[in-house]
């Protein structure tokens, strides 16, 4: 296949600059999407398979995930902790887990430091350090938004990949690529971190704004900005990478 499905690089020019480059970037988008579709059916059943894992407290089995032949480091790591965290809230007999509410959505959080004498929600609020309201929601809740949310990211992983084979293109087909990406925010000097969208655990992309450049792996994700003091503010787009290699941020 010819290599104009081919998404423009950060540097490029964010709108094409012909009929022919709008064309093929209108061709290339249209292919991703209906790719994410298909893959969406093999997502949901990697996601299930996995939040059953978590729910019944069995050992965790990556092995359909890495059968897909995606890049799986992060998303195995993620999971392995929402597991770990299931079991210690569950072991308190709270009946549930902290996560973040942003009106439908509710997205659980990585709390990498819970005080065992302070109440569970004062806790988890305290280890987002970015100010976020935390909601206590149930384990059954938990583990179906979880599902949902990580279904999505697995299927835009899958549809990234399966598109790259199909371009073919400087490499492309290794499960070891990473896209790049610039990110751009009206604030300046700040200091850019991204999440998954299925478990919120914050990670150093660059800085410092704007705009930052750096590499993700395909996937659907969340952006932090921290700037002096220290202040964390966290925009509240999703995007999807790839078709967005430009992210443009509201904070």
């Amino acid at each position: 296949m010819s290599t104009e499905l081919e998404f423009p690089e950060p540097d490029q020019e964010r709108e094409p600059q012909t009929e022919e480059q709008r064309r093929a970037l209108s061709r290339a988008a249209y292919l991703l999407d209906e790719l994410t579709q298909e893959a969406n059916i093999d997502a949901h059943d990697q996601a299930r398979v996995l939040m059953d894992q978590v729910a019944n407290k069995s050992e965790l089995d990556f092995f359909p995930l890495r059968s897909s032949k995606i890049y799986s480091a992060d998303i195995e790591e993620n999971i392995e902790q929402f597991a770990q965290q299931v079991s210690y809230f569950d072991g308190l007999g709270v009946g549930g887990l902290p996560g973040i509410q942003e009106g439908d959505t509710w997205v659980a959080i990585a709390v990498n430091e819970i005080a065992k004498d302070r109440p569970v929600n004062e806790s988890a609020e305290g280890a987002t350090r970015w100010g976020a309201k935390v909601k206590m929601t149930s384990f059954g809740q938990a583990f179906r938004d979880t599902h949902v949310a990580l279904q999505r990211f697995i299927a835009r992983r899958l549809g990234a990949y399966r598109f790259q084979n199909l371009a073919a293109a400087g490499g492309i087909g290794s499960t070891n690529n990473m896209l790049p990406i610039e990110v751009h925010s009206p604030t300046r000097g700040a200091r850019v971190s991204y999440s998954p969208s299925y478990f919120i655990n914050y990670q150093v992309l660059a800085s410092p704004t704007s705009p930052v450049k750096g590499f993700l792996h395909p996937g659907r994700y969340m952006f932090m900005l921290t700037t002096r003091g220290p202040t964390n503010v966290v925009d509240q787009g999703m995007f999807n990478v790839p078709p967005d290699y430009r992210i443009h941020l509201n904070v």
